[in-house]
């Protein structure tokens, strides 16, 4: 599909739009779970690794 063609047709340019919105959602949520979750979850897995050392 041409530029020309895509720029005319309603349906395309919507379906692109509803994909990077999708896609701008994720990577939200993503980014919050890296951020909010991550260093807990670290913490976790580090205390298990430690204690499976341990032993």
């Amino acid at each position: 599909m041409t530029y020309a063609a895509f720029k005319d047709d309603n349906l395309h340019i919507y379906a692109v739009t509803r994909c990077l919105k999708i896609i701008s959602e994720v990577a939200n949520k993503v980014w919050d779970t890296l951020t909010l979750h991550l260093s807990p979850l670290c913490l976790i897995v580090e205390a298990e690794l430690a204690a499976l050392d341990a032993k």
